[in-house]
């Protein structure tokens, strides 16, 4: 299902993440779309290069998933919207790994009325290099 808000592109990014549904979490990046994988690396840019990063996460088989919209601005066709996230998961040698940040994102509507995350910054504030 489409998200029809900035807040259902967050709802949707969750649920696809929680079970693990790749196809879904890319649907909900502008083809063109710019992601920051990791803290301190460089962003990448298409859904090519945004599926391997999301690839690279869902391989510690996140659960006890969440992502809560802190804020959300809207102007005619673009959004910048503020969240926070963690998950629980195990990584490919069996540890447990705990993740959190606070996310920035600038969404697009598209000309359906469906909205897309054209950048995303799951690490917020920190510092890239």
């Amino acid at each position: 299902m489409p998200a029809l808000t900035p807040r259902q592109v967050h709802e949707q990014f969750t649920e696809a993440f929680k079970v693990h549904d790749l196809d879904a979490l890319i649907a909900l990046y502008d083809p063109d779309g710019v992601m920051v994988p990791g803290p301190g690396e460089k962003p990448v840019r298409g859904h090519l290069a945004i599926r391997k990063a999301l690839e690279a996460l869902q391989k510690l088989k996140p659960s006890n998933v969440e992502l809560k919209t802190v804020f959300c601005i809207e102007r005619d066709d673009l959004a910048l919207t503020r969240s926070r996230w963690h998950f629980t998961g195990t990584s490919p040698d069996g540890q447990p790994v705990h993740m959190a940040g606070s996310g920035t994102e600038v969404m697009r509507r598209r000309p359906d009325g469906t909205w897309v995350h054209l950048f995303d910054n799951p690490w917020g504030g920190d510092v890239l290099d």
